[in-house]
């Protein structure tokens, strides 16, 4: 799955997370994601593969498929929306917080920009470039 995810193999990828769902019997009524926060051992989730490498396709399939977290936190401390800003991604940074519905409901962009944290020692994105 992370070499799918690094290498931008998204036929690869939908088969593997196929595998998985098939293995933890995800479906509607039991949406287990759980397998997507596992790190690589690097310390890198699969959405954040996606960011770092510039692999769009792969990154919308996971977000949009198993409604993935860009703020998730991995074990190295960032998240995929803190790589996506760290790294220059502004089609990325973009895509998340257009979408931020789907994991922030009650959150403006405002406050995703300067409120929600997106690295370990709670920085938001906007705090974060500031520094």
């Amino acid at each position: 799955m992370y070499a799918a995810c690094k290498n931008g193999d998204l036929k690869k990828l939908k088969q593997v997370c196929e595998k998985y769902k098939t293995i933890l019997k995800i479906s509607e009524t039991n949406p287990n994601n759980e397998f997507l926060y596992r790190a690589d051992p690097q310390g890198f989730f699969p959405l954040d593969l996606t960011v770092i490498n510039e692999r769009i396709e792969c990154c919308r399939f996971l977000f949009e498929t198993y409604n993935l977290n860009p703020l998730q936190v991995n074990p190295l401390g960032n998240s995929a929306m803190a790589y996506s800003k760290d790294l220059n991604r502004i089609a990325y940074l973009r895509y998340f917080i257009d979408n931020s519905k789907k994991y922030l409901p009650t959150r403006t962009v405002e406050d995703l920009l300067t409120i929600v944290p997106c690295t370990a020692i709670q920085q938001s994105p906007l705090q974060a470039a500031i520094e």
